[in-house]
Formats: structure tokens, C-alpha cells, sequence
């Protein structure tokens, strides 16, 4: 399973799927299809919508939340309405330009920043060039922390996610404008493009910055592709008139398709590519249970460098290991909403030396 950030806007399409990459679905092709499933998709979406955290699983967890402090969700609109000027407001925004009077053609051919939610694609079996699955995690207000989540499929292995189910965290989310606003065929394929870097630059991504280049490709159009946090390129730098390979899944940022790089080689020198969760480490308070829609799941409340946090750790009858409080452990996971509070959704932990995954959807 492959896991990095990726972004999203309302009423864009999630996923492009562009004829200027290799492996595109036909674009007229793409419209027709589009053109004809749309009523079907959205009445699936609707069907297929439900919370995940119910009032009884709120119950059972408010008095952890009273008993350790745990803070409320501190909402982007009130930071951006407390900001000192224009500039930090911006910077609260999902994605554009730090002074976007100073862009120009060294520098505006990207945006400044762009915030992301968390994507894990799934390769189908006997192929690394089609994603079978994908699961997608939303945030819509911008505010840190995800509020809803959709796993994408290719049911027919056509190289479109043509099937997809949906869950709301933040219960108080009942329009059906976010699903409006994906509406389309999903573009499943694993693109590839090689050629040489004809510009590069740095862009902040949910607080660190990105590597993210512009590529005159051998066999295709400029291609834009996030190389992910720069810090993780191994010291390999991407500058202009290298030789680059990369491959990945298409995005829509704003009016951009980029490649969000999974794999690259930069004048013939691997890069790693370095996209995973979120890794909390502290000390475990509390260990208990609590009851959601798909059964018993176990819940802990661990005291870290960045306060008290609560965390899923999964179906209880998965979790090989017994947890219990003072024990040290490694959290790698997504925050998402749970009413006015945050949940770490574990998908990894480390307990005395040895490492556990945690299978959720």
C-alpha cells in the first residue's frame, strides 16, 4: 500500500485524468462516461453515506476527555480571523500565492502552498501501473483535522474508480454538497513521466516544505510533480536540466494537475519519497474500549510532548497486543473529527521493540 498527501477543492474533480500522461483514459471517452454514470454515482454516494462515530461512542468517550483535558479542535476560521494581516490569513488558505502580485513566470507556475488530506492507493494484483483501490481522507474545512473519508474502487479493472463508500466523522455533516462535488469517473491509472526538470521550487504542504518540479517529459507536455517533503530526498537535489523519473497517481490542485510522486529517479539516483502519517510518541494514561457501528474498538489516551491525545487503535479483536497504562508507544496515525474533538486513527504502533499494523477499512 502506497500512503502520501494529496489535495482537493470543492466542486473540482479529485481525480485528474489527464491525455497528456501516459496511461490516460481518452478524455472524450472520460466526458461521455461521465456524462451518463452521474446521476448513478450520486445516488450511490447517498446511499452509501454514514457516520462513523455514533452518539454511543461519544458517550462512552466524553468522560476520558473531561478526565485528561483533552483540548477541542481549534477551527482555521478562528485562526485566519485572528490573524495579525492578510499574509497569516493566506497562509490558512488551501492553496495559492504568499504575494500573488509577485508571482510571475519563474515562480507562478506553482503555487506558494497548498494544504492536503491524507491518500493510501492500493496497486491491483499483477500490476504496478492500475490502483485497485483508494482511500481518501478529507479535510473540507481546513482546520487540521479530517472530517470525512471515501475508499475508491476499480471494480472492473478498467482503470477508473467506478464504486466508492463514504463515512462522515463529524456527525454534524449532512448536506450533500461534498458528494456533488465529486462527481465523475476517477482516474485509476499510475502514470510515469520521464524527461528533465525545466523548473523547480518549494512549496509549504500542511506545515513542511515540498519539493515540487516542472518536467518537459520525452514523450508528453509539461508535467508538474510533488516530490514530497524535501527534507526526505536523501540530499538529492532537483534542480533544472536533470534527467528525472517519476511515477505516481494524477491530482487536481486548484486548477492544477500534478503528479504526487510515489517513486522517482533524479539523474539516475533513487529518491525516496517520503509521504506517511503522523507519528505521536508518549506514554499510554488509560486503555478501554469503546463501541462503534462494526464492533468493539480498542481506545487509548496517551500523554505525548504535544498534550493528551486520544487514540483508535482498531477492532478490538484484531489488535494482537495488550495494552496497558504507563507503556511506552509509537502512533503513526490521521487525526479525524469526533464532534467538536479529535481522534487519531492508528494505522501503525511500536510496543516494547516489536511493530503492529492495524487493518481498518
Amino acid at each position: 500500500m502506497r500512503k502520501f498527501w494529496i489535495t482537493t477543492v470543492a466542486a473540482t474533480t479529485l481525480f485528474a485524468s489527464s491525455a497528456n500522461f501516459v496511461s490516460a483514459q481518452d478524455p472524450v471517452e472520460r466526458r461521455l462516461d461521465r456524462n451518463v454514470r452521474q446521476a448513478d454515482r450520486q445516488a450511490q454516494r447517498m446511499g452509501n453515506r454514514s457516520n462513523y462515530y455514533s452518539d454511543s461512542t461519544w458517550k462512552q468517550v466524553t468522560p476520558w476527555i473531561s478526565k485528561y483535558e483533552l483540548q477541542p479542535i481549534q477551527r482555521a476560521a478562528n485562526v485566519a480571523a485572528n490573524a495579525a494581516n492578510a499574509a497569516n490569513a493566506a497562509a490558512n488558505a488551501r492553496f495559492g500565492y504568499a504575494n500573488p502580485a509577485a508571482a510571475n513566470a519563474q515562480t507562478g507556475w506553482f503555487y506558494d502552498y497548498y494544504s492536503a488530506p491524507y491518500a493510501n492507493f492500493t496497486t491491483g494484483a499483477g500490476t504496478n501501473n492500475v490502483y485497485s483501490s483508494a482511500q481518501i481522507y478529507n479535510d473540507t474545512n481546513n482546520d487540521g483535522v479530517y472530517d470525512d473519508f471515501y475508499t475508491y474502487r476499480d471494480s472492473d479493472n478498467k482503470g477508473r474508480f467506478d464504486e466508492y463508500d463514504q463515512y462522515e466523522f463529524a456527525e454534524t455533516k449532512k448536506s450533500t454538497g461534498k458528494a456533488e462535488s465529486h462527481n465523475g469517473l476517477y482516474d485509476a491509472h499510475r502514470h510515469t513521466v520521464s524527461g528533465k526538470i525545466e523548473a523547480s521550487k518549494s512549496s509549504k504542504v500542511n506545515g513542511m516544505m515540498h519539493t515540487v518540479v516542472r518536467v518537459k517529459g520525452d514523450k508528453e507536455p509539461m508535467t508538474l510533480v510533488d516530490l514530497g517533503p524535501s527534507t526526505a530526498l536523501n540530499a538529492v537535489k532537483a534542480e533544472v536540466g536533470q534527467d528525472i523519473v517519476a511515477s505516481g497517481p494524477i491530482m487536481q490542485i486548484g486548477d492544477k494537475e500534478v503528479m504526487m510522486a510515489e517513486s522517482a529517479q533524479i539523474s539516475s539516483k533513487e529518491v525516496v519519497i517520503g509521504r506517511s502519517a503522523p507519528k505521536i510518541t508518549g506514554v499510554v494514561l488509560e486503555a478501554s474500549s469503546a463501541e462503534l457501528q462494526n464492533g468493539s474498538h480498542s481506545m487509548i489516551v496517551v500523554k505525548s510532548d504535544n498534550g493528551n491525545r486520544l487514540i483508535d487503535l482498531g477492532n478490538a479483536d484484531q489488535l494482537k497486543v495488550k495494552i496497558a497504562p504507563q507503556s511506552q508507544i509509537v502512533v503513526w496515525g490521521v487525526p479525524v473529527q469526533m464532534r467538536d474533538h479529535s481522534v487519531i486513527l492508528a494505522e501503525k504502533i511500536e510496543l516494547n521493540g516489536q511493530t503492529y499494523t492495524i487493518k481498518r477499512w
